[in-house]
């Protein structure tokens, strides 16, 4: 804790303002290529394994992102697309098929409309 005639000589130190999502930037979505899928399980209070692929980034990064909706086509050296903080995959663009038999919210898993 410094005392009071330090901070009159020197202050105090201005916090660092970094990017909240690093892998994106400033972007909405990216693209990039699947270096390896396989399930996770979440922290303690909860237990069903998560659908989850390591992705290389444009931007020379990797992240990991979490593939939605009920079962995927997703392969290794696949491409697809990430957004949002927690990286989720686009389904519906790229190498990512739609989730089928999607009846509520649709947009979120690429799926279009039953006739």
């Amino acid at each position: 804790m410094p005392t009071i005639s330090q901070l009159t000589l020197q202050g105090r130190p201005k916090p660092i303002a970094g990017a909240r999502v690093p892998a994106l930037e400033a972007y909405l979505e990216i693209r990039g290529d699947c270096a390896r899928v396989r399930a996770t399980t979440p922290k303690k209070p909860n237990s069903a394994p998560r659908r989850v692929a390591r992705m290389r980034l444009t931007k020379s990064f990797e992240a990991a992102s979490y593939i939605s909706g009920e079962g995927h086509n997703l392969l290794e050296q696949s491409a697809e697309m990430i957004r949002g903080v927690r990286h989720h995959i686009i389904r519906g663009t790229l190498d990512v098929q739609d989730v089928e038999g999607r009846r509520q919210r649709r947009s979120k898993y690429g799926a279009k409309r039953s006739k």
